[in-house]
């Protein structure tokens, strides 16, 4: 079974927030089917208030949205299997539900979730295999360079990726034979990833409709009703390929939001700075609306870095899309 483990970088992690927000993300999972659906049935409502003659020119979108309502049923049943006892999911800590309390859910909140089930879309599927060859396999590559298997213990060498999401890249990085620990702040992905990781029997085995939600500016009805199968490889390969598990994952802040760091920049490099030991390297993913910021920075500011501890060797731009549906083209 892979570790998850609570970071205790601030303040006590058994407080009565803490508790709370784990226990909200559950509720926000567990009101998915009631939200989305309520969006679906305003739409059969207003249907049901036209002439009989504009509801029957209608006719298919109204089966369009009654498609919809039943593959959100599916999804759900998915939520709850990511959700069951996931209260045990760490083994540093036991959120247990305070008996009493209400949680209220708002559309963010479910958006969240409606993300999460995208993301698996992108991280554990056949189909996302384009975005992660496209953002994931150039870090892979490097890391490989770096530190080729001929030339090192490659259980000696230790990888964090913070902004883990689900936990893929860093699956992919362990799968290599490095020691590799994924940091992600979201108990949405947590969740959904504590479930794919450990939870998952074999390859292909849970169903999802990942753009179900997406009720409005689609081509066709079959990009909507999209089913994907997940996850597309046995995560338990990892423990037949090295023998015991070389991948963890840790929930917490890593780092702040790099857009809110741009203009004091020596601040984004500080977390990384404090755990370099020896020769170590980061390598960074960057979105191309930080770029045109942060290269001002850079440049401007390369002898910051150097006195970081950094040396700039490698830069390489990518077209990246972020769980869109792509039908081969």
């Amino acid at each position: 079974m892979f570790k998850l483990l609570i970071m205790e970088d601030k303040g006590d992690i058994h407080s009565e927030q803490e508790r709370e927000h784990f226990h909200k993300i559950i509720h926000s999972f567990k009101a998915y089917r009631v939200f989305n659906r309520a969006v679906i049935f305003k739409r059969l409502r207003y249907l049901s208030t036209l002439s009989e003659r504009q509801q029957q020119l209608l006719l298919k979108y109204k089966r369009r949205l009654e498609k919809a309502a039943e593959c959100i049923d599916h999804n759900d049943t998915i939520i709850k299997l990511i959700i069951r006892d996931v209260e045990q999911m760490f083994e540093n800590v036991n959120h247990k539900p305070v008996a009493g309390q209400k949680r209220s859910v708002t559309n963010q909140d479910i958006e969240k979730v409606n993300i999460t089930i995208k993301q698996i879309y992108r991280d554990w599927t056949v189909e996302g295999a384009i975005e992660r060859d496209k953002c994931y396999r150039p870090i892979i590559e490097e890391i490989e360079k770096y530190f080729p298997e001929h030339e090192c213990n490659r259980a000696d060498i230790k990888v964090l990726i913070p902004g883990a999401g689900l936990g893929r890249l860093a699956f992919e990085v362990a799968k290599r034979g490095f020691t590799c620990q994924g940091n992600e702040f979201s108990f949405y992905m947590l969740m959904a990833s504590n479930f794919i990781l450990n939870n998952c029997l074999g390859a292909g085995g849970n169903e999802l409709y990942p753009w179900v939600h997406q009720l409005d500016n689609i081509l066709s009805s079959e990009d909507q009703f999209k089913k994907v199968s997940f996850p597309d490889c046995d995560p338990s390969d990892l423990y037949s390929l090295h023998g015991t598990s070389r991948f963890s994952m840790t929930a917490g802040d890593f780092t702040e939001m790099l857009l809110k760091q741009s203009r004091i920049f020596p601040r984004v490099i500080r977390h990384p700075e404090r755990i370099q030991r020896d020769e170590h390297r980061w390598f960074s993913l960057m979105e191309e609306k930080l770029i045109g910021i942060i290269n001002v920075q850079i440049s401007a500011g390369v002898k910051q870095i150097i006195n970081y501890g950094f040396r700039l060797s490698t830069t390489m731009y990518n077209s990246i899309y972020y769980s869109t549906f792509i039908d081969e083209f």
